[in-house]
């Protein structure tokens, strides 16, 4: 069976992409290597809850991006009580986004990285540019996103394919042909993205891929109060600038099914680099400085920890580019962006 698109990989971006190709008519399939829907916004079953969010997430404040969650997919949307820490001090979340950005982009490029260092900027550029306007988050987690969008894919007769992992594009003259672990497929246009790619081969030429390394560190704390009392958990979500420990922390417990007991909760926590030692000793290193930066109080007991460690090499917007132009219109590529600008431009 040929198909019109075959895309790798079930992010929020690609999955917004093929079933805008759905809604076109065009016969659609989507392999993701993964088990779980959503790529590094999966919300698998870990610790005996379920919709667990291992990955620390915030949507942008883009009134169109906004509008495109709630409107054109039904997703029930509530203020986000986000808030950025900088050492004892609060601040609001959206002038603090934008330095945020701006901070990364200087980094970028004193790595090299340009490609990033160029996305950053103008990410920073459009938080600036949204500072009024306030931060939702859907009231089921990110994957109410993912769940919506993939609903309405397979009604168009879209299909996706857990576990399968592609090894190769091959571009010819008239198609594509997409090699996986369960076979070949036949199509008309891949979709790749900057996270979501493979091996590819265009007229028997293999193509060189440009590929910025990178790394993310999470782990979900399923933590007890003590007997004080006293409440452990931080806001909903906490940015936290200029800490050489922690960089960012979500309670994901009310989006778990089923809610943690009365006095535990479940935090999502993005840190800089694991310290050397078992899990245990990760564990006591993420409650020790959530307490010292003043978001943990009482020295809550810990009842598990799930870490979600994942390697994030990027394929440049460049190398996508240069793909998508020399497969004359067999490969689309989805640029790497932040998450609101690219799930409008995927809705186009």
């Amino acid at each position: 069976m040929k198909y019109d698109v075959v895309g790798i990989g079930t992010g929020p971006l690609t999955l917004m992409r093929a079933l805008r190709l759905a809604e076109q008519g065009l016969r659609v399939v989507l392999c993701d290597r993964g088990q779980d829907l959503g790529g590094a916004w999966a919300a698998p079953a870990v610790l005996g809850f379920e919709n667990v969010e291992v990955g620390v997430h915030l949507l942008e404040n883009r009134p169109a991006f906004i509008r495109a969650l709630s409107d054109g997919l039904g997703v029930t949307l509530a203020g986000d009580a986000c808030i950025a820490r900088m050492g004892a001090w609060n601040a609001p979340m959206a002038p603090t986004r934008a330095l945020l950005h701006l901070l990364i982009a200087a980094k970028a490029l004193g790595r090299g990285q340009s490609d990033k260092a160029r996305r950053s900027l103008l990410s920073a550029w459009r938080s600036a540019r949204n500072v009024s306007t306030p931060f939702w988050y859907p009231v089921g987690g990110a994957s109410q996103i993912l769940q919506a969008a993939a609903g309405r894919l397979e009604r168009l007769g879209g299909e996706m394919r857990p576990g399968v992992w592609v090894t190769e594009v091959t571009i010819g003259a008239t198609e594509a042909t997409v090699t996986t672990t369960q076979g070949r497929l036949e199509a008309d246009r891949v979709l790749l993205s900057s996270r979501a790619f493979a091996p590819v081969t265009i007229d028997g030429a293999s193509q060189r891929l440009e590929i910025e390394p990178g790394q993310t560190f999470s782990a979900v704390l399923h933590i007890r109060d003590r007997e004080d009392g006293r409440k452990t958990s931080p806001p909903a979500y906490v940015e936290i600038l200029n800490d050489p420990h922690i960089k960012r922390v979500r309670d994901v417990g009310l989006m778990s099914r089923p809610i943690p007991a009365a006095g535990e909760r479940l935090l999502c926590v993005q840190y800089r680099q694991p310290p050397p030692g078992p899990d245990l000793a990760l564990a006591r290193y993420l409650l020790n400085h959530l307490e010292r930066l003043g978001l943990l109080g009482g020295h809550p007991e810990l009842i598990a920890l799930y870490r979600s460690d994942l390697e994030v090499p990027t394929l440049t917007d460049r190398a996508l580019l240069g793909l998508q132009e020399s497969a004359r219109g067999r490969i689309e590529a989805i640029r790497s962006t932040d998450f609101a600008e690219g799930f409008i431009s995927a809705m186009s």
